[in-house]
């Protein structure tokens, strides 16, 4: 291949995945404990680093050394650094838009409040039907909701024969 044609592996890669999968948890590591990982005890935990089955996981040719290391690294602090300030200066932007009050037009604040409307009449809805199921749930329950008319009124006069029928003194 000519040094001007690209390779159809998809360019120069550095590191390889397996190389870069290792980097990115001793990264992560330093990152939990607040206490960054040295390059040099790296390069020697990826010499002494084997699989599941007790193989090396790593290659004589796959080793990095100090300064490999040690410049993986520091891009990956620079660049989670850059992007950390990239999406604090966004919500510093968005929340100065909020205070000023002219992130939007006049038509999407007025569909923003449309919005607001909307989901408090939903709200007051949902209220209203929890009520009534209650009050379904609580007439289902009576003992007689689902029974006959006639069953009812028979059963009625049974237990109340006494206050229906008053016997006369006369």
């Amino acid at each position: 291949m000519g040094f001007a044609l690209e390779d159809d592996e998809g360019g120069d890669r550095r590191f390889d995945e397996d190389q870069t999968k290792f980097l990115v948890g001793l990264f992560l590591i330093g990152k939990k404990t607040d206490n960054n990982i040295d390059p040099k005890r790296a390069s020697e935990m990826m010499k002494a680093e084997r699989d599941a089955n007790g193989k090396r996981r790593f290659k004589r040719d796959q080793f990095l050394i100090i300064s490999q290391i040690k410049s993986w690294f520091g891009v990956r602090a620079r660049t989670e650094k850059r992007r950390i300030e990239e999406k604090q200066k966004k919500e510093d932007q968005n929340k100065d838009k909020k205070k000023q009050g002219r992130g939007k037009t006049r038509a999407e604040r007025e569909i923003t409040t449309d919005e607001i409307t909307e989901i408090m009449i939903l709200a007051e809805l949902k209220k209203e039907l929890e009520e009534l199921e209650g009050s379904l749930r609580g007439t289902m329950e009576m003992e007689n909701f689902f029974e006959d008319d006639k069953e009812i009124l028979e059963r009625m006069v049974v237990e109340k024969k006494e206050n229906i029928f008053i016997p006369n003194d006369d």
